[in-house]
This record gives C-alpha cells, sequence and structure tokens, in this order.
C-alpha cells in the first residue's frame, strides 16, 4: 500500500513511520500543486511517498512489539514546531519559509544520495 504524507506534520510522520512500520523512499516537492485550502494558505505541497509492506519483517517487528530495525539520518532535518500556527498565519509563514527550504533541501539530498 502507497500514500502520501506532508513532511512538516511529524505526529502524522512519527504515525506513519514508527507505529505502522511505513519505509519512505522518496520526497515530492509541490506534489500536488498550491493548495486552495484556506489551512494551508497556499502552500506547496510537498509530500513524502510511504510504503506500507504488510508483509515485510519491519511490519511483521512492529506488530508483534518488537523494534523495528532503523537506518538514521546523521543530520537532522528541522522543521516548524508549531506546524498548524505556522499553516493558520500568513505572518508565521513568511517568518518560517527559510525553515521550509532547508527541510526542502536535506530531504532532497539525502534521497538524491540514496536513502534509506
Amino acid at each position: 500500500m502507497e500514500w502520501t504524507f506532508d513532511p512538516l506534520e511529524i505526529k502524522n510522520a512519527y504515525l506513519n513511520i514508527h507505529r505502522l512500520g511505513a519505509v519512505v523512499r522518496e520526497y515530492r516537492p509541490n506534489f500536488y500543486g498550491l493548495s486552495s485550502s484556506r489551512l494551508q494558505g497556499g502552500l506547496p505541497t510537498d509530500r513524502l511517498l510511504a510504503e506500507w509492506r504488510l508483509d515485510s519483517l519491519r511490519v511483521n517487528d512492529i506488530l508483534e512489539g518488537r523494534p523495528a530495525t532503523e537506518r538514521a539520518i546523521e543530520e537532522r532535518i528541522l522543521v516548524p514546531a508549531s506546524i498548524y500556527e505556522w499553516k493558520a498565519s500568513e505572518a508565521e509563514r513568511e517568518r518560517a519559509s527559510p525553515c521550509r527550504w532547508r527541510t526542502a533541501g536535506s530531504l532532497n539530498r539525502h534521497f538524491l544520495e540514496g536513502w534509506p
């Protein structure tokens, strides 16, 4: 099974990757085009593509309560801490915009280098 999710939504990323065992292998900048949603305020729709292989060792380990093996990124990828406030306020989006671009650049670099 595959789906996309916003890389800035940390709680969603945690659920998808750590609780469900999905694996992310691809970053897609502005995948759906600029958002028309009032909440998103015309933001680009950057997405990570999640792959969920129900028969994988990773998913089975998680379902049985064992820690899944992980490949760590040494560099921290920064995201805005208060994402909902950031998305709701044009002034906050302007202030935090450099963080979004650093995040996008970090994700692009890691995936181009073959991560994971």
